[in-house]
C-alpha cells in the first residue's frame, strides 16, 4: 500500500468558518490520510448515499484530483440543501410563533372582556343588593301591620312623593 499525498485541488472553495463545514473538513482529511486514492470507487450501498451531481458538472471520475473537487462539490451541495433546510425550519418557526401570538393576543383579549364582564356583574349585584335592602326597609313590622290602614299612612314615606296625574301630565 503506498503513502497517500495530498494532492492539491485547483479552484476549491476555501472552508467555511462553521460546525458543519469544520466536521466536513476533517472527516475529508481523515478520508485522504486513510483511504487509498488508487483504489476503484465502489458505487454508494443506497440512494441515499449518492449525492446529486448539478446540472451542468460530469459525474465524479478516478482521478484524485478530480475526486476531491468532486467532493468539494458535494459538500457545497449538502451545505445548500442545509441551509434551504434551515431556511425552511425557520419559516416554520416564524409562522408558529405568529400563530401563538395571536392566540395570545385573542387570549388577552377575551380575559380583558372577562375582566369586564365581572365587573358589570359585580355592580349590577350591587344595585340589586342596595335596592333590596330599600325594599326590606319598607316592610312592616308584625305591630306595624296590626296598626291597621290609617297607621300605616302615618308612617314615613322613603320614596319621592308622586301622583298619578304628574305622571301623565302633557303640559
Amino acid at each position: 500500500m503506498t503513502e497517500p499525498t495530498s494532492v492539491p485541488v485547483p479552484d476549491a472553495p476555501p472552508p467555511v468558518p462553521d460546525d458543519i463545514g469544520f466536521r466536513l473538513q476533517a472527516r475529508l482529511e481523515q478520508l485522504e490520510h486513510t483511504a487509498d486514492l488508487t483504489a476503484p470507487r465502489r458505487p454508494p450501498r443506497h440512494d441515499h448515499d449518492r449525492v446529486p451531481v448539478p446540472d451542468g458538472e460530469h459525474p465524479p471520475s478516478d482521478d484524485p484530483a478530480a475526486g476531491v473537487a468532486d467532493l468539494n462539490r458535494q459538500l457545497d451541495v449538502l451545505r445548500h440543501q442545509l441551509e434551504a433546510a434551515f431556511d425552511e425550519i425557520d419559516e416554520r418557526i416564524a409562522a408558529l410563533e405568529a400563530k401563538a401570538a395571536a392566540a395570545s393576543a385573542r387570549a388577552d383579549e377575551a380575559d380583558h372582556r372577562a375582566q369586564v364582564a365581572s365587573a358589570r356583574a359585580a355592580n349590577v349585584l350591587a344595585a340589586v343588593e342596595a335596592l333590596t335592602a330599600e325594599l326590606d326597609a319598607c316592610l312592616l313590622t308584625d305591630a306595624e301591620l296590626e296598626g291597621g290602614f290609617d297607621a300605616w299612612r302615618a308612617l314615613p314615606d322613603p320614596w319621592p312623593s308622586w301622583t298619578p296625574a304628574e305622571a301623565h301630565s302633557h303640559a
